[in-house]
């Protein structure tokens, strides 16, 4: 029966990377179901499209939420004893520069962290992963961050962990490829 819910969310999650390209142009969010508005029921299992989540294996770890950053929902992870987590996977291009941000909040110090790893077609990781903390912020927060694909990289992963016994609302994760994108002065 577990066998048969993985399955499913495995089939839910390729087909979502199906729906996006691997270009990218100026300003363009290379991840899918980025606000978490979609959402699929599969073999009993509710999970963000495109997102692979804890919620496969620890029921109520990773739910839908009406309090959203912008939209109708977000997702709140929930680590009970043990972490809460979301994952996605999506095309980059190595050299290119991106801009990462994503929205949450937590009534906890320490909440978790966002783990962004650059990936090889084999899915090999090819660099350390770049970790950017989640602390303690009772209203939504923009984490944000300039990240460079390195050499080699085709994918790059996104997770989002919650520590166990700590709940994060997440809203509108972006990842922009910033090549085209200018950097806008204010002139007096």
């Amino acid at each position: 029966m577990v066998m048969q819910k993985l399955v499913g969310v495995i089939i839910c999650l390729c087909c979502g990377l199906f729906l996006i390209k691997p270009t990218t142009t100026s300003g363009q969010n290379l991840i899918l179901n980025s606000s978490f508005e979609i959402w699929l029921d599969s073999l009993g299992v509710r999970m963000p499209l495109g997102w692979y989540t804890s919620e496969a294996s620890d029921s109520g770890s990773a739910v839908r939420t009406t309090d959203a950053h912008s939209g109708f929902y977000a997702l709140q992870l929930n680590g009970s004893d043990t972490m809460a987590y979301a994952t996605t996977t999506t095309y980059c291009q190595q050299g290119h520069n991106y801009y990462f941000s994503g929205w949450t909040k937590s009534a906890s110090f320490i909440a978790g962290a966002f783990i962004i790893t650059w990936l090889k077609l084999s899915q090999q990781p090819i660099t350390d992963p770049v970790i950017i903390p989640i602390l303690r912020h009772t209203s939504y927060y923009n984490h944000t961050q300039i990240i460079q694909a390195p050499d080699s990289s085709v994918l790059v992963n996104i997770n989002i962990i919650a520590l166990p016994g700590v709940s994060i609302y997440v809203d509108d994760i972006t990842l922009k490829d910033t090549v085209l994108v200018g950097i806008e002065e204010n002139r007096y």
